[in-house]
């Protein structure tokens, strides 16, 4: 972030000082917090995870963007260009746009068409068939390289809770986003339980048949 905030001091002609202050993960949600609490204006902005906004709105801590975004039309067609998810379901609040989205994941299925017409496989429609697929073809030799079935990030501490929450959510989320896929909007009852199990088996059936060191290699 140094670099933009650079640039932008320098468009602005000195008429803004644009200082970053970096702390531990751990304090990153606790000052945010205390800082909504307090009202104190010890910072004019935080880079963080959108986790923490349900803590945050109950004490009206981020400011509407709304006007600001919408006040050109240069910036109401840079907001038409965020993600939808993004867009609409992570950085609005009761329809106030609270949080300006900097970076995210998309997790989609990507498959190799030669390889499925290769060994007459159909295109996986469940997780059941992807693992299945993944069975298939791991370890085949294919155009002289050895294939992995199964191309999943697994590096540890990087994106498994993302793969966990994807395969719950499939299950669990059936309504659309707004829907929770952990607990239940309407009661906050856990929708987990068996659902966890089955997420959990097909999580291991994922890493059996993909690479033995957690990395994965695109052919």
């Amino acid at each position: 972030m140094q670099p933009i905030a650079d640039a932008y001091e320098e468009k602005m002609q000195g008429a803004v000082k644009i200082e970053i202050v970096q702390v531990e993960p751990a304090d990153l949600f606790p000052n945010i917090i205390n800082e909504a609490i307090s009202q104190i204006g010890l910072y004019d902005g935080f880079i963080t995870s959108p986790i923490v906004t349900g803590s945050v709105v109950q004490y009206d801590g981020f400011a509407d963007l709304t006007p600001f975004i919408q006040e050109t039309a240069e910036r109401a067609a840079s907001w038409a260009d965020v993600l939808l998810g993004y867009r609409k379901w992570v950085a609005q609040y009761q329809e106030k746009i609270i949080m300006f989205p900097l970076d995210g994941d998309m997790f989609s299925l990507f498959y190799r068409r030669d390889v499925l017409e290769e060994f007459k496989l159909p295109v996986p429609r469940t997780w059941d068939e992807y693992a299945a697929t993944a069975e298939a073809v791991h370890g085949k030799v294919f155009q002289g390289n050895v294939l992995q079935g199964s191309c999943i990030g697994r590096t540890p501490n990087c994106a498994g809770v993302y793969w966990a929450n994807l395969v719950i959510a499939s299950m669990t989320q059936t309504e659309g986003a707004w829907q929770g896929h952990l607990f239940d909007t309407a009661d906050m009852l856990p929708l987990t339980g068996p659902v966890l199990e089955e997420t959990l088996r097909l999580m291991e059936l994922q890493a059996k048949y993909g690479s033995p060191d957690g990395t994965f290699l695109l052919l």
